[in-house]
């Protein structure tokens, strides 16, 4: 293998090592805006919950 096809191989090489180090960053950004979604909408969800004294809506009224 000359000089040439070697330095060209290497390129290539190191062009798909970016490429795919480029892959795990956006995977991570992804995983970390998903993540922001799902604590927004944990803390709205505890937000919405009623008000309401111990013991009322634990049981269920069978005969209403």
């Amino acid at each position: 293998m000359d000089t040439a096809a070697l330095a060209a191989t290497l390129v290539g090489m190191q062009s798909a090592q970016t490429a795919q180090q480029m892959s795990i960053v956006a995977l991570k950004q992804a995983a970390t805006m998903q993540q922001n979604v799902v604590d927004l909408l944990s803390q709205g969800v505890e937000a919405g919950k009623a008000l309401l004294p111990d013991g009322v809506g634990t049981v269920v009224d069978r005969s209403a």
